[in-house]
């Protein structure tokens, strides 16, 4: 794995319309969001797995809750153009809004981090997660802050059980089990103790374990396989969120950037790192018939049914170095 300042190792893009202009009301990003985040301060030893729950009014202003009980903490204004950025490329909606990714890049704050998140249906039901799906995943262990990566497959049965079997793992782990989930009110709830949200036709959700109950401190997303994908099916400009990590938690780095996939199977990717220097990089991927993605450097995911998603992490801690990535296609 190279220096994580050149990486392009993307986790999660969700499809988006086109445009350039927004206005003032705007119901593509309105409702209840369930947002799972990756996060650093720059104070502080170690990178965290977080849940927040986001309520945007379509006009201009969103409130944060920094635990999903929906007793918001925080007002913010954001602008929202027709092509889905988020204030300017500090996020990126998908064109009918029931997903969005977002990046927080600037260190001043003392924190840096990116989100994806889920907007949450209250008539959702349990039979919404059936079938199967691939993961990715980025967990930190409570007591030291290791961090890891991992790919797995998941298969729901559109009840209450969940089969997982881990595809690859940085630390090596291996195995596969099932667990019971349940879907309130839009809200996913694994018996892990992972919590979350799914997206309405259950074709992508995302969950986080913030408290680590079982002493790992982890962050997921997963998206539902296809049956007759090609490589035509990852294509488009893509604006993405990664975030980079030394595998004992203690440095983390934060990037942006804008991705071109040919469907063929080359990538184009600009990146801008948080002091605006930026990096051309060339690589080529494959998509499998499932949707299973492969890309030159190793890394390995997941391209959406409808190709307008796809997720991948790196596994290869060999130099030291983990990533996962998030973003949102634009066209």
């Amino acid at each position: 794995m190279r220096d994580p300042r050149g990486l392009l190792i993307l986790l999660v893009l969700v499809g988006c319309g086109g445009g350039n202009a927004g206005t003032p009301d705007d119901p593509r990003f309105q409702g209840d969001y369930m947002v799972a985040w990756l996060v650093a301060g720059t104070g502080e030893p170690s990178a965290r797995a977080d849940l927040r729950r986001v309520r945007a009014d379509g006009s201009g202003f969103f409130e944060t809750d920094l635990e999903p009980d929906a007793h918001y903490d925080r007002v913010d204004s954001y602008t929202l153009s027709a092509d889905g950025a988020i204030n300017g490329l500090q996020g990126i909606l998908c064109a009918e809004g029931p997903l969005y990714a977002e990046g927080d890049l600037d260190p001043e704050d003392e924190t840096i981090g990116i989100g994806a998140g889920v907007r949450l249906d209250l008539q959702v039901a349990q039979a919404a997660l059936f079938g199967d799906y691939v993961a990715c995943g980025m967990s930190f262990r409570n007591a030291d802050g290791q961090a890891s990566t991992d790919l797995r497959s998941l298969s729901a049965d559109g009840v209450m059980t969940l089969d997982w079997s881990v595809l690859t793992d940085s630390a090596g782990a291996t195995g596969s089990g099932s667990q019971l989930y349940s879907i309130v009110d839009g809200y996913l709830v694994l018996e892990s103790g992972e919590l979350g949200g799914t997206q309405g036709d259950g074709n992508m959700f995302v969950v986080a374990d913030q408290h680590g109950a079982a002493g790992v401190n982890s962050f997921r997303v997963a998206m539902r396989t296809s049956s007759e994908a090609t490589n035509a099916l990852f294509a488009g400009e893509y604006v993405c969120f990664g975030f980079v990590v030394s595998e004992d938690g203690s440095e983390v780095v934060t990037l942006r950037a804008v991705l071109e996939a040919d469907g063929v199977g080359v990538t184009r990717t600009t990146v801008t790192r948080s002091d605006s220097s930026r990096e051309f990089v060339v690589g080529t991927f494959a998509v499998a018939a499932n949707g299973a993605l492969s890309l030159e450097d190793g890394s390995s995911g997941i391209v959406r049914k409808d190709g307008g998603a796809v997720a991948w992490v790196d596994t290869d801690a060999t130099d030291g170095w983990l990533s996962i990535w998030i973003g949102v296609r634009r066209s």
